[in-house]
């Protein structure tokens, strides 16, 4: 990609956290001075060192049992029973029915996106 055509694209980004004159979501035409988005949250949850905080402190008001967590990411991590099954059955036999070293490792160890999960899980039910 030339200099030039990141230039264009960069001019012709529309700045996704700000409203337009207008009050509109901003698009790539949007001219003039922009306004701040206010966000209005939903709920509540606690999650990592949060949740771990909150359980010291009490008890916590919604359910705190999952079975992978889901990231802003889209990310996903695998439950322990999926991560049990990888391990029994083997890393290199999991490689054979189609899934990469490198993609097997992240799963294990942190998330992966919840397309890879659901090849995993196939993976492993063959």
């Amino acid at each position: 990609m030339s200099y030039g055509q990141v230039l264009t694209q960069y001019v012709h980004n529309p700045e996704s956290k700000f409203l337009g004159p207008d009050g509109k979501q901003c698009t790539p035409w949007t001219r003039g001075i922009l306004q701040r988005m206010h966000v209005i949250a939903g709920e509540h949850r606690y999650c990592g060192k949060e949740m771990k905080r909150k359980l010291e402190e009490g008890p916590v008001d919604h359910d705190v049992e999952f079975k992978c967590k889901v990231y802003t990411s889209g990310r996903v991590s695998l439950d322990d029973f999926v991560k049990k099954q990888i391990r029994e059955i083997g890393v290199r036999e999991v490689m054979r029915r189609g899934i990469g070293q490198h993609t097997i490792e992240k799963a294990l160890r942190g998330t992966v996106r919840a397309k890879t999960r659901t090849k995993i899980l196939e993976a492993i039910r063959r």
